[in-house]
């Protein structure tokens, strides 16, 4: 019984220090690719996300592969650190009134490749309960036009039921398929000619 009252107290006063994060929340949204010479935006947004706190600072860095990338424009009130890919965010607002700070970035696709876009900062609520440093990142691919083939033909397609009409050929770009009444789902597989096309089916799988 002493050992069952002590696991009880224990863990009754474990609980009494665990916290949830006031403000624990961020988002990076960018097209995950582009072609070399577009622009393209790139918004990152904090935000608060227990009860109804407000969002009242955040503190950190954004940064990005300045050989892929060129910032055009940028949110004012953020310094731009290095002349290249990395800028420093000091945003305050103690009067704040909204749960989120969004900040909108435009950049130039100068270069074909795959450019990292990241966050590091730590986000406090009004009432400055501060969270740990979060990181978020995400990717963008820039490809050259002039390195594409142009071949967009299928060399294959696979079904997992059913039968294409007409038969396949790479110059027909629409088919029907026909299936027994009982088949609920059909599983389609297709291979490109050209290695690095890309594929996109549309449906609630693929």
């Amino acid at each position: 019984k002493i050992s069952i009252i002590l696991l009880v107290l224990i863990m009754a006063i474990s609980q009494v220090f665990v916290f949830p994060a006031a403000a624990d929340s961020a988002s990076i949204s960018a097209p995950s690719s582009a072609y070399l010479g577009d622009t393209i935006t790139v918004k990152v947004t904090f935000e608060c996300t227990i009860g109804s706190k407000k969002l009242g600072a955040v503190d950190g860095a954004f940064t990005f592969d300045s050989t892929v990338l060129e910032c055009t424009s940028a949110p004012a009130g953020i310094t731009n650190a290095d002349g290249a890919g990395k800028y420093l965010i000091a945003y305050y607002n103690a009067a704040s009134t909204s749960s989120k700070y969004t900040m909108t970035f435009k950049f130039k696709c100068k270069k074909a490749g795959s450019a990292g876009i990241h966050i590091d900062a730590k986000i406090t609520d009004t009432d400055v309960t501060d969270t740990i440093d979060k990181k978020y990142s995400s990717m963008v691919k820039v490809v050259d036009k002039s390195t594409l083939s142009g071949n967009a033909n299928a060399s294959k397609i696979i079904l997992s039921a059913g039968k294409l009409v007409p038969e396949f050929s790479p110059n027909v770009t629409s088919y029907n398929v026909n299936v027994d009444y009982s088949v609920t789902e059909v599983l389609l597989s297709v291979t490109t000619q050209e290695a690095k096309a890309q594929i996109s089916i549309e449906g609630s799988k693929t």
